[in-house]
């Protein structure tokens, strides 16, 4: 009898737990098949006469000076944003072996002077000496070719002197343009190595903004255009000319970069500002069209951005895209989606590939 009960209860309870199980499994399953709620948006498309761009402004002329020669850094003159003109020394760097060099080469100037000094008098003698028949023309010969090197000598010690001196260009640097210092990486007592940059100059007088147009826009803009141009941190509206288009865009990921010289330069720009950027496209049937959906609906997967989509089935589908500029909370979409195409905006919960989905 008691083995009976204790059979009967154990029955009871797997019986119990099976059915337990099915009704959580129904209930898992039921949940999988409900439809996510969303919210959908449209591709956004036009055919505009403009293109809006951002850039960053940038001094025309600008340079990094480096030395190529290796020293100890005596004296920086100079510091950041103080004006120079052209010619005004900038940093001197001491080179032993420089000096060294030019000790060496002088005393070979000397050297070859003194022997150019006796090898010219004794062919002025041998000269007279031929004239009167008193020495055979091959004595003379001797003393020529004697002479000859003896000017060759000494003009080989001075080109190496030039040569030494063009080099001691390298220990004093002096700016090449007026302009005004606007980074110093030298220090003091500091050894210099050979490309190192050591300090920036910028011309303030001329300044260009480099920006960058996206594949489907680039033919639309030519060297020689002009832009509109929007300096928000000025609150400043002026105008520049296109001077640069790039050819290749393998570099930058399918955006071209562009260069415009501003037509007048504020007094107040600095280089590194921000500045809008609108080009304007002269034949309107040939505007550039632009794709552009809302930033919220972006999905990040690590490098890989996207959105989801919607299927014949209504489900949702993840579709990876290549984006361009940003414009306000919008993004341009350069490819992997289409004029026109619906996208999910935003969801009730989290939204994977095939979920299904129910629109809001």
């Amino acid at each position: 009898m008691t083995k009976f009960l204790i059979k009967s209860v154990a029955f009871i309870f797997i019986v119990s737990f099976m059915s337990c199980g099915n009704k959580e499994n129904k209930e898992t399953t039921k949940q999988q098949k409900d439809p996510i709620t969303v919210e959908t948006a449209t591709v956004k498309a036009s055919n505009s006469s403009l293109i809006s761009t951002s850039g960053q402004i940038k001094a025309l002329d600008q340079a990094t000076m480096s030395t190529r020669m290796m020293g100890y850094i005596e004296e920086v003159p100079v510091e950041v944003g103080q004006k120079i003109k052209k010619g005004d020394p900038l940093i001197h760097i001491n080179s032993q072996e420089i000096n060294a060099k030019k000790a060496q080469v002088a005393a070979e100037i000397n050297k070859t002077k003194a022997n150019f000094k006796n090898a010219k008098r004794d062919y002025e003698r041998y000269q007279n000496l031929l004239e009167k028949n008193s020495i055979s023309q091959k004595e003379f010969d001797n003393i020529e070719m004697a002479f000859d090197m003896a000017k060759a000598n000494q003009e080989a010690a001075q080109q190496m002197i030039a040569e030494v001196e063009s080099q001691f260009a390298y220990t004093n640097l002096r700016a090449a343009f007026d302009g005004i210092v606007t980074n110093i990486y030298a220090e003091v007592g500091n050894l210099a190595q050979p490309g190192e940059p050591l300090l920036r100059i910028e011309n303030l007088s001329k300044f260009e903004i480099h920006t960058t147009v996206s594949e489907s826009q680039i033919s639309n803009i030519k060297i020689g255009d002009s832009v509109a141009v929007s300096i928000s941190s000025l609150g400043l509206q002026t105008t520049a000319k296109v001077s640069e288009v790039a050819g290749s865009a393998s570099q930058t990921n399918g955006q071209y970069k562009v260069k415009a010289v501003l037509d007048q330069s504020p007094d107040a720009a600095k280089s590194g500002m921000y500045a809008s950027i609108n080009f304007k496209v002269k034949n309107e049937k040939t505007a550039a069209t632009q794709l552009m959906i809302e930033k919220e609906a972006i999905i990040s997967k690590g490098e890989l951005q996207g959105v989801y989509t919607i299927s014949s089935s209504n489900t949702a589908i993840l579709n990876w895209l290549r984006l361009g500029k940003t414009h306000d909370d919008m993004i341009e979409v350069i490819s992997g989606i289409s004029a026109d195409d619906t996208y999910i905006l935003q969801a009730d919960s989290r939204l994977y590939n095939g979920a299904p989905i129910r629109l809001k």
